[in-house]
């Protein structure tokens, strides 16, 4: 699969942002960030970051 190189890059989003935008539990995204089914990026203070749009890839897999 080709990204578009002209595909905006999104920051990404904290642990709490996550849960609140897309009602998920905080325990839920450190599980699935543990089970490879999202990337966990960590910042320079260590908190959790995602990517919203693996969020809604598991989401969306998550629901079939």
């Amino acid at each position: 699969m080709h990204q578009n190189p002209h595909a905006q890059i999104q920051k990404p989003i904290s642990l709490s942002e996550v849960a609140t935008r897309f009602g998920v539990n905080a325990t839920t995204l450190v599980r699935w960030g543990a089970q490879g089914r999202v990337t966990t990026i960590r910042s320079l203070s260590g908190q959790r970051r995602y990517r919203a749009e693996e969020i809604e890839r598991a989401l969306s897999s998550h629901a079939r």
